[in-house]
């Protein structure tokens, strides 16, 4: 209700009549939920491209961070198997 008071006080001072006030108001309220409305339906469209090359990208960075992992595991395997018979010198 203190909202409604806020919102009547400058209405009166100005002249401007409460009913022309809130139908402005309503009709504000029905082109911010359209414009809301369209934001979404865009939004909606292009998630789904930019979701599966997100989703790309990413597995490609797995699966290389991956395969250097297996690749240095191996390489250290190998120095050892190298280096332990000359450790036996």
């Amino acid at each position: 209700m203190d909202i409604l008071i806020i919102f009547i006080l400058p209405i009166d001072v100005h002249g401007i009549s409460f009913h022309f006030f809130m139908s402005s108001l309503i009709s504000f309220n029905y082109v911010l939920k359209f414009s809301l409305y369209r934001s979404f339906t865009s939004l909606v469209k292009f998630i789904p491209r930019y979701f599966i090359l997100f989703v790309a990208i990413i597995n490609g960075i797995v699966s290389l961070s991956i395969s250097s992992l297996l690749e240095y595991r191996n390489a250290t395997d190998f120095c050892k198997l190298i280096l332990y018979p000359a450790t036996l010198l």
